[in-house]
């Protein structure tokens, strides 16, 4: 199973991090196609060999910090 800020490849839309996952969906910020959900159960994917291109990665970072165990964390500054 992935988590958030993993990087994967699918291979119609390409290499793309993780910004969602839960029981039933992940979302993925694809770096040439955008964010796509899939159902988790039917998506086939693979680790990308590729990192982020540098904006993406801090996204993805961002992403990882809001969210924990599938629910969103707000954060007081």
């Amino acid at each position: 199973m992935y988590q958030v800020g993993d990087r994967v490849r699918q291979a119609y839309f390409g290499n793309g991090t993780v910004t969602v996952i839960d029981a039933f969906h992940i979302t993925i910020d694809f770096d040439i196609r955008g964010e796509r959900t899939f159902l988790t159960s039917r998506v086939q994917l693979t680790p990308a060999t590729e990192p982020a291109p540098a904006e993406l990665r801090a996204q993805a970072q961002a992403a990882a910090e809001r969210t924990s165990g599938g629910r969103e964390v707000l954060t007081v500054q």
